[in-house]
């Protein structure tokens, strides 16, 4: 859904495919997680749209679907599925329980997102003083060079100066740089050669599968960076 540019022309096509004992699940990058945890690095141009329980609800209604179960997932740092019907069924109770929620929360009122815009720039300052700390005391490289990753150092100024290189397992990235902040990209065996001081886990909703291979794979005990979410921090990997 949130690739899809028309949206209700998009859903209606999906009401046409279903009967009344079908059953339609849709998984969204939930926009309270983006809001809660401070996801700036998720919104780039692949995502055309983001939804709250209460957005994606009023337009799977427009055409006559109604979700009646919701669960959560981690993909992207924190989606959520919803399964809706052309019938209306029971409601699971969390169904109701999550409107709630996003109503107390302020999550659909405009002025939670513009400080969620204050709160962005607060925190590339904050990332910033880390890295510019973390460069005068040795060799700061980056792990993952995805989208999300692109995002996040372009709205923060992050170049070669502060980060010397990225390590990314996707061959076809190895050997390039960085769109606008030109950090160049190699595997992660290049990278650990150097024998970094830090490391900033760029792919952060990866971060446990990073660190696994850092540990196992590299045997790596130094320190990590984590950007994301909510306020960067640094701790050691031992």
């Amino acid at each position: 859904m949130p690739h899809v540019a028309n949206t209700r022309d998009f859903v209606e096509g999906l009401a046409l495919c279903l009967d009344a004992e079908s059953t339609l699940a849709i998984e969204v990058h939930y926009a309270k997680k983006i809001l809660e945890e401070l996801h700036y690095d998720s919104i780039y141009h692949e995502h055309l749209c983001y939804f709250t329980l209460k957005t994606l609800e009023g337009l799977l209604n427009d055409f006559g679907l109604f979700i009646f179960d919701i669960v959560e997932s981690p993909i992207s740092g924190g989606s959520i599925i919803v399964y809706a019907g052309k019938e209306k069924s029971e409601e699971k109770l969390r169904v109701q329980w999550y409107r709630d929620r996003e109503e107390e929360e302020r999550i659909n009122e405009f002025s939670s997102w513009q400080d969620f815009a204050k709160r962005a720039f607060s925190h590339r300052d904050k990332l910033l003083d880390i890295l510019q700390e973390a460069a005068k005391e040795g060799k700061v490289v980056g792990y993952g060079a995805s989208a999300r990753s692109s995002t996040l150092l372009n709205f923060c100024g992050i170049n070669s100066s502060l980060i010397s290189m990225i390590a990314d397992q996707n061959p076809l990235k190895q050997k390039c740089f960085t769109a606008g902040t030109h950090i160049p990209i190699e595997s992660p065996e290049g990278v650990m050669r150097m024998k970094p001081d830090y490391i900033v886990i760029l792919a952060w909703n990866f971060a446990k599968e990073i660190e696994e291979s850092l540990k196992n794979r590299f045997n790596y005990k130094g320190k990590l960076i984590i950007p994301l979410p909510k306020s960067p921090y640094i701790r050691e990997l031992v």
